[in-house]
């Protein structure tokens, strides 16, 4: 099993971390769950913004048994704004 989904990341008016929460009680304790960009656009951010997004910004996750998981991201640079990242669970 598994399924797809997107987040919204932000950070504000500057900061180089933050995180967001999905749910998806499908989730378990052993599942991978992974994020990434795509050429996605938000509020603040273009599409070539999104595209680009992986050079400046480090994303990783974490599965919650039965709750969905949390996205984290972490740059070196003060980012501002609103990025989306897709993300992904298999068992």
């Amino acid at each position: 099993m598994g399924a797809t989904g997107f987040v919204t990341l932000d950070f504000g008016t500057g900061a180089n971390e933050t995180s967001a929460s999905f749910a998806d009680t499908g989730v378990g304790a052993a599942s991978k769950v992974d994020a990434f960009f795509m050429s996605d656009t938000t509020a603040d951010h273009t599409a070539n913004d999104h595209r680009y997004a992986g050079l400046f910004i480090a994303l990783s996750c974490e599965a919650q048994d039965g709750v969905g998981g949390v996205v984290y991201a972490h740059s070196t640079e003060n980012m501002t704004g609103t990025f989306k990242a897709r993300w992904v669970w298999v068992d």
